[in-house]
């Protein structure tokens, strides 16, 4: 099985039953339960891959994950599940099913050290960092003075 080479470590609340219901006997699974904001970079820069494995729903269709941002800031490969917001950019591998992620994750793995990857993960980040952002709105709100 090609996910027994992972090692998958979980943050977040558990807000039902339904983790321990499935991943009960789940040897290479790691929940760390919630941990503060500040210090979660510091897990993600141990990762060879970061994801964002959302149940996709009408939600998470809708949601725009801002923690994108920080993955390609720490210049890491970034695998998601099929959510709309992601096609935006060309360096996130997007999953369209379960088979699809493991073959993502595969494929993620073997552009963590690709040069040009990372330059795609820089620019995106960059493009995409708050500074950025504001100066579009502020853009925008003088080009609506005129």
């Amino acid at each position: 099985d090609k996910t027994d080479k992972y090692s998958i470590v979980l943050f977040g609340i558990k807000y039902d039953e339904s983790y321990d219901e499935n991943m009960g006997d789940t040897s290479n699974v790691y929940f760390m339960g919630p941990r503060d904001y500040k210090v979660l970079k510091n897990y993600a820069k141990k990762c060879d891959i970061l994801t964002i494995p959302f149940k996709i729903n009408n939600i998470t269709r809708a949601t725009s994950p801002v923690k994108v941002f920080e993955y390609m800031a720490l210049n890491k490969p970034i695998v998601t599940t099929d959510m709309n917001e992601c096609h935006k950019y060309q360096s996130i591998f997007i999953a369209e099913n379960h088979d699809d992620f493991i073959e993502k994750l595969e494929t993620s793995l073997n552009k963590a050290n690709d040069a040009s990857y990372i330059e795609l993960l820089e620019k995106e980040a960059k493009e995409n960092d708050w500074s950025m952002k504001a100066k579009a709105i502020i853009d925008l709100i003088s080009e609506n003075e005129h």
